[in-house]
């Protein structure tokens, strides 16, 4: 399922509590609404791992730090959101979202191998300031 020659990591705020785990869903996407959704019967193979989780108990939100191992449309937002645990700000997918917030999620990491050279290469980006509560 995942290919080992290409890696992502997200930062994340999210709306409640969650500890490090894996989400594992089958998700589809309607391309009329440009939303995708969980889908048991028809969906594809998702799945991430919540490497590290941060609580702010005073805002009950969770900083989370994601691997994601397949890369499905808007996968990060819909499979927190099925658990009704929203990224903070998401327009589309977070029924709570205050006008003019920025979806807290950022890439933080993209690692491969170049397809030419075999090497490895990283590169790193640190979380904006613009991240709720300065969780950078």
């Amino acid at each position: 399922m995942r290919n080992l020659e290409f890696e992502k990591t997200y930062q994340a705020v999210i709306e409640g509590y969650i500890e490090p785990t894996t989400l594992k869903d089958k998700l589809s996407k309607n391309r009329k609404t440009n939303t995708s959704f969980v889908d048991k019967q028809h969906g594809k193979d998702s799945k991430l791992i919540i490497e590290n989780a941060q609580y702010i108990p005073e805002h009950h939100m969770t900083k989370v730090e994601i691997n994601l191992i397949t890369g499905r449309s808007h996968q990060i937002r819909v499979q927190f959101s099925s658990r009704h645990l929203p990224l903070w700000g998401d327009a589309k997918y977070n029924p709570n979202h205050q006008k003019g917030d920025q979806i807290a999620l950022w890439a933080q990491k993209v690692s491969f191998i170049h397809p030419t050279e075999k090497k490895r290469l990283t590169f790193e980006s640190k979380t904006p300031n613009r991240f709720p509560f300065n969780l950078s």
